[in-house]
């Protein structure tokens, strides 16, 4: 797991070379016109370099890599990115993204396409990048949150509150989050935890929501207690049996089926209490 912080990539700079200069007692006055020719002349430059490799990149008359030295002359390449704000992120995936081995001007980087490529990963959410001129980009992401560990087999998955999934885990890992199991289980999850949220004393015991068939939940608290939900009115039909016989819910080892609208069903843990 990555930690939260900022990345940073650089591309590699060539070591200046070391220029003697030599001290002379008396020095000429210096023009207080000539800084301002020296820069005039230098935005001129910036000005006539930036409009040929505009030229030579959208005419395609010069190879590429002379139009990237010229957009590079004129400040417009790429020698700086900072990522922040990924913690699950591998920081590989992000700057695998982002293409930097082709994409080395302001011009070249397609911000919509990086920023779609970078929400594909399975951790983020939002991605956002910035231009900050010259030749740094910024790229701030906010990652997903794991709502539901997903017991599939002998693998785990964690899974957020829309169903995506995040990573692979092992199954003793994360111990604080609900395990979910079951075809469609983590795209139904969502609503299920919603609805548990007004019955703390049900969703605090609860160790497994099973997706039964693709339409119904049954739930395994703690005691080896397992409430078959109905495919309809689980919030009622759960609310029901909590004032109408909340002591069902705390004989150990029970199967106590909610799925008839008339009566609730209650038999020892191995036995059949109702049809499917």
């Amino acid at each position: 797991m990555q930690q939260v912080g900022q990345q940073r990539w650089a591309r590699p700079a060539v070591a200046p070379g070391r220029t003697r200069v030599s001290k002379s007692k008396r020095r000429p006055p210096r023009s207080k016109s000539r800084p301002l020719r020296l820069l005039f002349a230098f935005a001129v430059g910036a000005a006539a370099a930036l409009w040929l490799a505009l030229l030579a990149w959208q005419s395609k008359l010069f190879p590429t890599a002379t139009a990237e030295q010229l957009l590079t002359v004129a400040g417009f390449g790429i020698d700086e990115v900072t990522v922040s704000g990924h913690r699950f992120t591998p920081d590989s995936d992000v700057f695998d993204s982002l293409d930097l081995t082709n994409v080395k001007t302001m011009i070249a980087l397609d911000t919509a396409r990086v920023q779609a490529r970078l929400e594909r990963l399975p951790w983020i959410a939002t991605a956002t990048l910035t231009r900050n001129f010259p030749g740094r980009v910024s790229v701030v992401v906010t990652e997903r949150s794991a709502s539901a560990v997903w017991i599939n087999d002998a693998s785990a998955m964690l899974v957020d509150e829309t169903g995506r999934q995040l990573s692979a885990i092992r199954p003793s890992d994360m111990p604080h989050l609900p395990r979910i199991s079951g075809a469609g289980a983590p795209q139904a999850a969502g609503n299920l935890f919603q609805m548990l949220a007004n019955y703390p004393t049900v969703a605090g015991r609860l160790q497994l929501a099973t997706r039964v068939d693709g339409r119904r939940w049954s739930l395994t608290l703690t005691g080896g207690i397992q409430v078959e939900l109905p495919s309809e009115g689980e919030a009622t039909a759960l609310a029901g049996v909590l004032q109408e016989a909340p002591e069902v819910l705390e004989a150990p080892k029970t199967v106590v089926d909610l799925r008839s609208k008339t009566r609730i069903a209650v038999s020892p843990s191995g036995l059949p209490a109702g049809g499917q």
